[in-house]
Parts: C-alpha cells; sequence; structure tokens
C-alpha cells in the first residue's frame, strides 16, 4: 500500500505539490497551478498547504547530496522555525485587528496554532 509522503527531491517550498504528484503520478507543476488557484481564488490554497506541510510527513527515502546541499537544507529547516514565528506574529496581528465576531478571530488563531507546530516541529529535530 502506497503512503503520501512530502518529496525531497522535488521541492519549492515544503515537497507538498512533489509528494502529491508523486503520490497520483502525475506532474507537480498542474498540482502548483491548481494550489495557485486557490489561494487566488479565496485564499484557502495557503492555510490547506500550511496544513498539509505540517500534517504530511516528509519521505524517508535518501537523495545523494552534496555539502552545498546539506547547508540549503539546513537553512530550510530553519526556514520553517522562521515560517512559525512569522504566521503566530500576522496571527496575533489579525487577531488584535478584528475584535469582531468569533468565525473572523478564526483564521488568526489557525495561523497561530500552525506557528507553534511549526516551531516545535524545528525543536524536535535540534
Amino acid at each position: 500500500m502506497r503512503k503520501l509522503y512530502r518529496s525531497k527531491k522535488d521541492k519549492i517550498i515544503g515537497g507538498v505539490c512533489g509528494g502529491i504528484g508523486e503520490y497520483f503520478n502525475i506532474d507537480p507543476v498542474l498540482i502548483r497551478i491548481l494550489w495557485l488557484f486557490f489561494t487566488f481564488v479565496g485564499g484557502a490554497g495557503i492555510l490547506a498547504y500550511i496544513i498539509a506541510w505540517v500534517v504530511i510527513p516528509l519521505s524517508q527515502e535518501k537523495v545523494e547530496t552534496t555539502a552545498d546541499e546539506e547547508n540549503k537544507a539546513q537553512e530550510e529547516d530553519k526556514g520553517g522555525f522562521w515560517g512559525g514565528i512569522t504566521l503566530i506574529i500576522v496571527g496575533i496581528i489579525l487577531l488584535l485587528l478584528t475584535l469582531g465576531t468569533f468565525w473572523v478571530k478564526l483564521l488568526p488563531l489557525c495561523l497561530i496554532t500552525v506557528g507553534i507546530i511549526f516551531i516545535l516541529k524545528y525543536r524536535e529535530k535540534e
């Protein structure tokens, strides 16, 4: 039985689209285009990508890398930490700006939660 994993070799941000493309045996560019479409249509693409990045595990398959590629991979790992910090800050700002109904506060709370998850995942790697 095949499992869905984020791709290590075909990734631009987190390997989500590459992993989905490998799973369904289609070109990841098509997945990326769909993701962009849903991002611009209602903004759901960004939140869905972040959730998929957190939920879908990274592939355990080994990819041969050079020293430069390993340094880049380490920098990308730090990107998850700083991405988490950024999401928390944006979530807090949105939460402070939207003192209206509960549904308006739901997106900032989701951003803060996902940001905390990114930071916890980064801390586990150290």
